[in-house]
């Protein structure tokens, strides 16, 4: 596999773990600060749980290719925020930081001639738009309609997922 098609990969299953370690202090800021007991609950298992599931996919291409997989150094996750429609936004803008970082694994391999791992990547891009870009945007843009009620948004955390 050509070595900018594989560091490509990996900078890409790295960010899918910065996106779980990120996805686990929202939650627990939706949880401890705010006691959003339900939208807290749904947020970890379909969000960031999800993200390790994706740098699964992303592993088995390097797999496949008989290349070694790593897992990328962690920073520590502390940040805070004024409210659900703040965190919910930085959600979103990391999504689509996100997406671009697997778009352009994507496009090394397409670029490189290596057709196998681009249609992997084809389909793992196409699944992260619809599986997690389509519903960060539907979250960022319903939490500015509730503003900031934590309260209602718990309540209402099946309309957002």
């Amino acid at each position: 596999m050509n070595p900018k098609v594989r560091d490509a990969i990996q900078a890409a299953i790295d960010r899918c773990f910065f996106m779980n370690a990120l996805c686990d202090r929202m939650y627990y800021v939706m949880k401890g600060q705010w006691y959003m007991k339900d939208f807290a609950k749904k947020f970890h298992e379909q969000i960031a749980h999800a993200y390790s599931s994706v740098a699964d996919h992303l592993s088995d291409v390097l797999l496949g290719e008989g290349e070694d997989v790593t897992r990328g150094a962690m920073d520590a996750h502390a940040q805070d925020y004024t409210g659900p429609t703040q965190l919910l936004e930085t959600y979103r803008d990391e999504v689509l930081a996100t997406r671009a970082v697997i778009s352009d694994a994507y496009y090394a391999a397409f670029d490189r001639r290596e057709p196998g791992a681009a249609a992997l990547l084809e389909d793992i891009l196409e699944d992260f738009q619809e599986d997690m870009v389509a519903k960060a945007i539907h979250m960022a843009g319903k939490a500015a309609q509730y503003g900031d009620d934590k309260h209602q948004i718990d309540n209402d955390a099946d309309l957002f997922f």
